[in-house]
């Protein structure tokens, strides 16, 4: 991987000795790497309670949905969406746990370079405190020895003017030469204390300026491997999306197959041939006259029928032709036999004509 011409040890250098704005702004950015990880994670974990959410409707409405009358090509249709529909809805399941997956890795990373990023904060805190407090020591120990040089001056002046002078004492004399010597003593020691502290701030300053350049570098490799790390889990979390929308895209496509030959034509046709009841219609209703109907009945002559009967024909050798009516003859009774040699009334030679029938 290509790392940086300019890395972090080359780039966040205060100054100031006691500056600390360089590492304040590593520190900031592994904050904020911590904060964007925690947001992510939420995030991922957002979107599978959302697909768990999705999973549980579309569950749902396909055991709501009916439709079950409907017939032919379209009900195949129909009742393929709702089964892809149940499918549809394992895919966005299964993407639930992916993503929930994704969310539990990403919590793992987080909390492992939380853990560095805390060691590598507080030895620089400590060692830039470790800094700070020397070099407040040496500023103290600066300015006594500056205090104690110019009091040293000081009594050298005051002790060559007395020295010079024609009133002064042996007595003040001395005097002004123990305070002299004195002088020199205690600016010899702050002389001392100040090089001591400054040489021990230099050996302070050298250990942090090394753990400085090392922090730098772990803290790089820390944001080396968060950024990677995210691309890659970005990268996976989209490639769910994908995945689940190409087997969508599968399972709408089956549906499509499902409503493709769907033919209006055909489909009413096949309800027509299942479910037919005939071609005959029913025919007019007549009007019925009240009165006439009435008439009819007081001379007991029958309702005609809706339906016609067939003729009925009197034979030929009658002298007489028979009413057709919708009702059939009534049978001839048959007439007393005469004693003798004369013929039967029904015999074709009789001179006597048959009686017809009296209207009932």
């Amino acid at each position: 991987m290509t790392r940086p011409q300019n890395g972090f040890r080359d780039s966040f250098w205060d100054p100031e000795f006691t500056g600390t704005r360089g590492w304040e702004a590593i520190i900031k950015r592994m904050r904020d790497g911590k904060k964007v990880c925690d947001d992510v994670v939420k995030f991922v974990k957002e979107r599978a309670k959302a697909e768990t959410e999705y999973t549980k409707l579309l569950t749902n409405l396909v055991k709501k949905a009916d439709g079950k009358e409907e017939t032919g090509i379209l009900g195949n249709g129909w009742r393929e969406l709702k089964s892809q529909t149940e499918s549809i809805a394992q895919l966005h399941f299964d993407a639930s746990k992916q993503f929930e997956q994704l969310a539990d890795e990403l919590a793992a990373f987080n909390l492992t370079q939380k853990e560095t990023k805390k060691k590598v904060e507080q030895t620089m805190k400590n060692l830039i405190q470790s800094r700070n407090q020397q070099y407040q020591r040496t500023e103290q120990a600066r300015n006594t020895y500056m205090a104690k040089c110019k009091e040293k001056d000081l009594s050298e002046e005051q002790y060559s003017a007395k020295r010079q002078g024609i009133q002064t004492t042996t007595k003040e004399l001395q005097k002004f030469e123990s305070k002299v010597s004195k002088c020199k003593v205690d600016a010899d020691l702050a002389d001392s204390n100040y090089k001591t502290n400054i040489d021990h701030l230099e050996k302070i300053r050298e250990v942090w300026e090394s753990e400085m350049e090392k922090h730098c570098m772990i803290c790089q490799e820390l944001e080396v491997q968060r950024i990677s790390y995210m691309r890659d889990l970005l990268w996976r979390a989209t490639n769910i999306e994908s995945d689940t929308c190409v087997k969508q895209d599968e399972c709408v496509e089956r549906v499509r197959l499902q409503l493709e030959p769907c033919d209006v034509t055909g489909d009413l046709q096949n309800f027509i041939e299942n479910n037919k009841t005939g071609n005959l219609r029913p025919k007019k209703i007549e009007y019925e006259d009240y009165y006439k109907r009435s008439t009819g009945k007081k001379n007991n002559q029958p309702r005609p029928q809706q339906t016609q009967s067939k003729p009925t024909t009197i034979p030929e050798q009658t002298s007489r032709t028979a009413t057709i009516s919708n009702r059939p003859p009534q049978p001839l009774s048959p007439l007393k036999k005469p004693e003798g040699d004369y013929a039967d009334i029904e015999s074709p030679y009789s001179t006597v004509a048959p009686i017809p029938p009296s209207p009932k």
